[in-house]
């Protein structure tokens, strides 16, 4: 028995509906619901996890085919036939429908040379599309147990027609002997298990306790001597911890091609709308990153492309009036440095006007200085109600950009050039729990700033400290962690750590550093008792336990403080 109940109700409405309607033709005027049973809910989230992962592997396909490459035709068959099997389980009959019409196109191509034509492909492509719509409506309605059920008569129509000609025409390929045997020889080929991000997580939870109850065990017994038997244990335990976490870890790792695959649609779809031709050149698609990175980067690349194509490119008659081609460009990279991921977001359009959002920095009061070099000015694009337009311009939603990104302990950074375009420049750690850090000591104890909000770190002569430091990096707001730590007696720190959590730019001064390490971070509880500003605690290769500093939260205490000190 399918797991939903369907119900008719009211008309429907939708931005990106009506974007597909409007190119595929109009849906019904009713809006179809179907009503979830609290108890099948878990069996719709897993779906709405799994389907996004297929639905990439059919686009990748796709889009292979449509550039008249070779192409996995039986994986991709095998794909639609999941879905169909999925969706005529859980009660959507057309979109069951519809994978079983794209296996019928399909099916004369298992074994053939041949690649499907260009009508054929499109159509395919718009099956695709459908199902990713119906899957982001059942994310959206299952908190109210109620999905509504996107309308794709007019695709599947078209297909249904498209199936018809193929049997009977002569430019289609014979369909095939023994699809049975290729479908099933296609899934004994394929080895694989699933585990959920949420048990992976608790897997990384628990070899950090592993990590610290190991250190602290061998912290008790400093004065015995660890030899024979149990000296070799020990070394063993370790190093079987450290591989078990690399194990883990890397089992997370996975390419970046389904978010830029994304980003290639997305740039279609608002250059469309914007009525502007624009060309996306990516580079480092199959670049591996960590899955929850992953995930989290979609919602804050699609805002910056959003922004680039709306309000960055300009209209193809005023770049021609500048001398510059038709065609706007947007360049998305990604590479991988050490200890950290940065994606770049990259326009030729007419960058950022400086004079605008200074005048509107001054006038919200959050900029001060008249005199503020470029790189503040240009900060004041992150902040909530600054954009270059009178209502909407450059600057619209880059500050839950910022707040994204801040999220995952990352760093953002924008270049202009006047005339030329515009740079994002994005910097996160590697894995969200293990952390390539720079080691720091202050107020007696270790802590860990994340390699990818750390820009620079000055050793001053402690007499001049302010003095030796440039001036622009001078004005920042200055955090004495010893200080802040209630150490009152401590020595006048020696180094300046000039770190970035999303825009935002301070620098922590620490008594010592003592170089870069990768540790695996423990997070504490939301309920555990702790101080402003630290995130979790590690393992450090000495076997002493680091703080790993919240950035983002020493960030906003600094801003608020340095707002109190202006209004006094």
């Amino acid at each position: 028995m399918p797991a939903g109940i369907k119900e008719q109700k009211e008309a429907p409405t939708g931005s990106m509906g009506s974007y597909l309607r409007d190119s595929w033709g109009e849906a019904g005027d009713e809006k179809e619901y179907l009503f979830v049973r609290p108890e099948d809910i878990g069996l719709f989230h897993i779906f709405s996890q799994e389907a996004p992962v297929l639905l990439s592997g059919i686009q990748s396909s796709l889009m292979l085919l449509k550039s008249g490459q070779r192409a996995d035709v039986p994986q991709l068959y095998r794909w639609f036939h999941i879905l169909r099997a999925q969706w005529a389980f859980l009660g959507f009959y057309q979109m069951r429908q519809l994978c079983g019409t794209t296996e019928n196109l399909l099916e004369p191509f298992l074994i053939s040379s041949e690649i499907p034509a260009e009508d054929y492909l499109d159509s395919l492509l718009k099956a695709m599309a459908s199902c990713r719509l119906q899957v982001d409506r059942i994310t959206r309605g299952l908190s109210m147990e109620r999905i509504e059920v996107w309308d794709a008569e007019p695709v599947l129509t078209a297909m249904k027609r498209q199936a018809a000609e193929l049997t009977d025409s002569s430019r289609g390929v014979k369909p095939v002997e023994g699809l049975a045997e290729i479908f099933v020889r296609a899934l004994q080929d394929e080895k694989f298990f699933k585990i959920q991000d949420e048990q992976m997580d608790d897997l990384l939870q628990l070899l950090g306790d592993l990590s610290i109850d190991q250190a602290a065990f061998l912290e008790e017994v400093p004065g015995q001597t660890l030899d024979g038997k149990n000296a070799a244990t020990a070394a063993h335990m370790a190093k079987t911890t450290k591989k078990l976490r690399d194990l883990f870890l890397s089992l997370r790792l996975v390419s970046c091609r389904p978010l830029f695959e994304q980003a290639d649609g997305a740039v279609q779809r608002f250059s469309w709308m914007a009525e502007k031709k624009i060309q996306l050149v990516v580079e480092g698609m199959d670049m591996q990153v960590d899955r929850p990175l992953l995930s989290a980067l979609s919602g804050a690349l699609l805002q910056l492309l959003k922004n680039a194509v709306e309000h960055g490119i300009e209209s193809e008659a005023e770049r021609l009036s500048m001398g510059k081609p038709a065609e706007g460009k947007l360049r998305l990279k990604a590479t991988q440095q050490a200890g950290y991921f940065l994606l770049e977001v990259d326009d030729d359009g007419r960058g950022l006007d400086l004079d605008k959002l200074k005048k509107k920095g001054m006038d919200l009061g959050i900029l001060r200085d008249e005199k503020a070099p470029a790189s503040r000015v240009m900060e004041m694009i992150f902040k909530p109600g600054v954009t270059t337009g009178t209502q909407e311009g450059r600057g619209v939603g880059l500050d839950q950009v910022e707040t994204l990104v801040e999220g995952l302990h990352g760093s953002i950074r924008v270049q202009s050039r006047a005339g030329q375009g515009c740079k994002f420049l994005l910097k996160f750690p590697k894995s969200q729990s293990l952390i390539e850090g720079w080691v720091v000591e202050a107020g007696k104890k270790e802590w860990i700033l994340p390699i990818s909000q750390v820009w620079k770190i000055t050793h001053p002569t402690p007499s001049v400290t302010e003095k030796a430091l440039p001036p622009e990096e001078a004005s920042l707001p200055a955090l004495d962690l010893g200080k802040w730590l209630g150490e009152e007696d401590s020595e006048s720190p020696k180094f300046s750590v000039h770190v970035e959590s999303g825009s935002r730019q301070f620098r922590v001064m620490v008594d010592e550093v003592k170089g870069k390490q990768q540790v695996l971070m423990k997070k504490q509880n939301a309920d555990q008792s702790r101080k402003p500003g630290i995130l979790g605690e590690a393992i450090l290769a000495n076997g002493n336990v680091g703080f790993v500093m919240d950035t983002g939260e020493l960030a906003k205490l600094l801003e608020l403080k340095h707002k109190e000190q202006n209004n006094e």
